[in-house]
């Protein structure tokens, strides 16, 4: 069996061991609650150690992910704000997490679930500043920030117009701002009752009479049923879209972004915020000590609004102890290989020349050699049939005198 055939078959156990959650997750076309990205599902212990990673898509051919490789394969699930979508639905720049397993020096990604920031039209831009304004969130882009229109054409900050739809891909700074990774121009032109509309927030106000609530800055309308289970100071997740120039809220979760099991793995960029509980990023709480290991800077380096890579393991549910923090890092070139003829130079555009589709690793399939069995036929003898001698019985005819007639 080759190595590329075992990771297969590593990759179909991991998955099958996990397939009637993750099923059952995609067909709700919701994250289920507990687990990595919401969706209940724990690779430890099978096939290897449980790997979570958060952080933006660098490059293709399996993907990279803070500088480190995971495999893609035919049993990889992939799901997009928590719906399920093709491999072809991932881009280069895509925040996403990653959950896999490690087996044979090989990291095997079971799932890859892309997390946007913001889906909606654009109110405000300022391309003096780098920043556009969608639904309330303020979004800050910068010369490593991606600008795309569907299909992958680049575009400038400059094309980008008030009334665009974009779903953003970014880094939470808090306070309803964002540092961009990728911004996608989905739609132009189209009449608001199609708009899409995604957002992240925290509840700051709830208007039972009307039916609302204030997710950041922007009043959604909501329904009684919503508001029952929701109190103000809760980040939510609100999906939906506009009515008659409205934001209306279809539904609404948790923005909840779990780990994974007790002792896994973690791999995450993000941004540093202190609190009277210690350092957190991305809503989890980080375990910064003596023994933590430090590049580019020193415990003394960090600030809030500082933006590093840390990997460490779960200590409980939603907090890491960090074996080691990157300071000084740009998100979308962290820790890549180095390409040929000096096109990591020339940073992420250079390296998104190449298709942008995740290239699928298809397992070798052997085909095994069937030994034909040799039929011996027997050698079947016929009897000799010895005939019997029949002798002849000699017959006397009698003799048989004429009677004289007498005259």
């Amino acid at each position: 069996m080759s190595n590329r055939h075992a990771l297969a078959v590593a990759a179909r156990a991991l998955v099958a061991g996990l397939g009637i959650l993750m099923l059952s997750g995609f067909e709700s076309g919701r994250d289920i609650p507990g687990g990595i990205g919401g969706t209940g599902i724990d690779p430890g212990g099978i096939g290897g150690t449980g790997i979570t990673a958060l952080g933006p898509i660098q490059r293709f051919g399996s993907i990279y992910v803070n500088g480190r490789e995971y495999l893609l394969t035919p049993e990889t699930r992939y799901l997009v704000d928590g719906a399920k979508r093709p491999a072809s639905a991932l881009h280069l720049g895509d925040l996403v997490i990653v959950q896999a397993a490690a087996f044979h020096g090989k990291t095997i990604a079971a799932l890859v679930h892309v997390q946007h920031a913001v889906i909606g039209p654009i109110s405000q831009t300022d391309v003096a500043a780098g920043q556009i304004t969608v639904l309330g969130q303020t979004i800050h882009l910068n010369s490593d920030t991606l600008i795309r229109a569907s299909g992958s054409l680049t575009l400038s900050l400059a094309d980008l117009r008030v009334g665009n739809v974009v779903a953003v891909s970014a880094l939470s700074q808090g306070h309803a701002q964002w540092q961009a990774l990728r911004v996608t121009r989905i739609a132009t032109g189209v009449a608001l009752g199609r708009v899409p509309l995604l957002m992240r927030g925290r509840i700051e106000m709830i208007d039972s009479a009307k039916d609302r609530l204030r997710l950041g800055r922007v009043w959604l309308n909501t329904n009684e049923h919503m508001l029952q289970d929701v109190v103000v100071g809760q980040e939510m997740i609100a999906t939906g879209s506009y009515q008659d120039g409205h934001p209306n809220v279809h539904t609404l979760r948790p923005a909840h972004l779990g780990l994974g099991s007790v002792g896994g793995r973690v791999y995450l960029v993000g941004y540093l915020h202190q609190t009277p509980q210690g350092w957190r990023s991305n809503g989890f709480l980080l375990r910064i000590g003596a023994d933590t290991r430090f590049v580019g800077g020193s415990a003394e380096s960090l600030h809030t609004g500082a933006l590093a890579v840390m990997d460490g393991h779960v200590e409980k549910p939603g907090e890491v102890i960090v074996d080691r923090v990157v300071l000084g890092v740009i998100p979308v070139r962290y820790g890549i290989p180095q390409l040929t003829h000096g096109a990591e130079e020339t940073g992420h555009r250079a390296t998104e020349t190449a298709i942008e589709r995740p290239e699928i690793v298809r397992p070798e399939m052997q085909r095994p050699e069937i030994m034909r069995p040799e039929i011996m036929r027997p050698q079947i003898q016929r009897p000799q049939i010895m005939r019997p001698e029949v002798q002849r019985p000699q017959i006397t005819r009698p003799q048989i005198q004429q009677p004289q007639m007498m005259p």
